[in-house]
């Protein structure tokens, strides 16, 4: 048999093959195929079940998977509390936790963010690659936040967006600057007067115009408001002279006897005694307020007076920071939320919710550099004309090494606008108007 005649006897083969199998079937009566059909059907649906356990497990696998190696990372990964929380997913949680409603509550609605007092002619191209906020504390004995009060504390405080580096630098309360009231209308006096004459708003600008900033946003606080803080972290750890702890019970007794509560002058009394004391919140503010005696830093500088009072400031807040970086998101939350529920006059402030949660992350990760208070060189006056102040010895130079704290540069050059302020201070001074350029 040829190779031909071989294939078409395959061929043939098979389709009478299938023809018989065709046939076979048709044999089946009407019942037998309704079982065949049904049967092909229940394996078919087992079949499919099984392939969708198969890809659950499969998904399952995989988010465990997804889930271990994310715990990993966030094991391993510095800063990664602060990475989740800067997330779409971590934003959510935070909100969650700390309400828009309670936060509100302190947002000064007045406040107009884009009419600050910066001036004109001041170059922001560096100070645009930071968030500079002014920090106002007030001794509000009734609850004024708003104005009618001298800021004690005026704390400049400035975030690196870049480096998460936060820097911060005090102005003293007695520096005799040209000022700004409620009405926008300019005088020269002491600096803690323009919040007193025209409220945040008034004192921002005088920040601005005065020290070449471009401040947008404050944070206003009364020292109760400072103890309650510390209080809900029970406490903080400050090491003391023996000379501070003797002022900080006498601060303690001279407030409770000012308000009519002499049961309590002695209960929040601390040993006098050098060394490292657990304060409360009042323990701590009193602390704060100390300028009698002199507080020696870690390099060995002394300083005393108001130079002395504001290095304590900046400690307390250094340390309330400290701790809160400890405490974990979530209680820092708990805390804001107990604080903001207070409607006692504690806080007042411009930034707006969504900023602050911005701002969160940031603080979980951020590290604090060298503060210091300004001006560093000044001659004090205490008569008629100026009053107990500060003069600069020259506001320009001031300013060279206040933009060298804040932003780490080497050399700056004062807008004409400080030159301007400059030259009137030191006329009324009789300085010279040259500064290291």
């Amino acid at each position: 048999m040829s190779k031909k005649e071989k294939d078409i006897d395959v061929i043939l083969k098979d389709s009478t093959k299938k023809l018989r199998e065709e046939m076979e079937i048709y044999s089946y009566d009407d019942d037998d195929y309704d079982e065949r059909r049904r049967n092909a059907a229940i394996k078919k649906k087992k079949a499919k079940k099984k392939t969708r356990i198969k890809i659950a497990v499969l998904v399952t696998e995989i988010i465990v998977i997804i889930g271990l190696v994310f715990s990993l990372v966030m094991l391993v990964m510095p800063n990664s509390k602060a990475w989740l929380a800067s997330t779409w997913i971590g934003k959510a949680f935070i909100k969650t936790a700390f309400s828009e409603e309670s936060y509100n509550k302190i947002v000064d609605s007045d406040y107009d963010r884009n009419n600050t007092g910066i001036n004109e002619d001041l170059d922001t191209n560096l100070l645009d690659q930071y968030l500079n906020i002014a920090l106002f504390g007030v001794d509000s004995r009734y609850g004024e936040l708003e104005s009618g009060v001298q800021s004690d504390c005026i704390i400049i405080v400035s975030i690196n967006k870049d480096t998460k580096e936060v820097r911060m630098a005090s102005v003293y309360r007695d520096t005799y600057v040209r000022c700004f009231n409620g009405d926008g209308d300019a005088y020269f006096g002491k600096i803690n007067s323009a919040y007193n004459t025209g409220g945040a708003a008034a004192a921002v600008k005088t920040l601005n115009a005065n020290f070449d900033l471009n401040i947008q946003d404050y944070v206003a606080i009364n020292f109760d408001g400072i103890a309650d803080i510390i209080d809900l972290m029970d406490g903080i750890d400050v090491t003391i002279t023996e000379d501070e702890a003797e002022y900080v019970n006498g601060y303690i007794n001279s407030y409770f006897n000012e308000i009519g509560n002499r049961k309590e002058m002695y209960k929040h009394d601390i040993p006098v005694a050098a060394g490292t004391h657990h304060l409360t919140g009042i323990q701590a503010t009193a602390y704060c307020r100390i300028r009698a005696v002199p507080i020696y830093l870690e390099d060995g500088t002394s300083l005393n007076n108001d130079f002395g009072r504001t290095a304590r400031q900046r400690l307390i807040i250094n340390k309330m920071v400290e701790k809160a970086k400890t405490m974990g998101i979530d209680a820092v939350l708990e805390l804001a939320e107990q604080v903001f529920e207070e409607e006692d006059g504690t806080f007042i402030t411009s930034i707006p919710y969504d900023d602050v949660i911005d701002l969160i992350p940031i603080v979980l990760e951020f590290s604090m550099a060298e503060s210091k208070g300004y001006p560093e060189k000044y001659q004090s006056y205490n008569d008629r004309i100026y009053g107990d102040s500060l003069l600069p010895d020259n506001l320009a130079q001031t300013v060279v090494d206040l933009h060298k704290q804040l932003f780490n540069v080497d050399t700056y050059t004062p807008s004409k606008s400080v030159l301007g302020i400059n030259e009137a201070l030191c006329s009324l001074g009789g300085l010279d108007e040259d500064y290291e350029k």
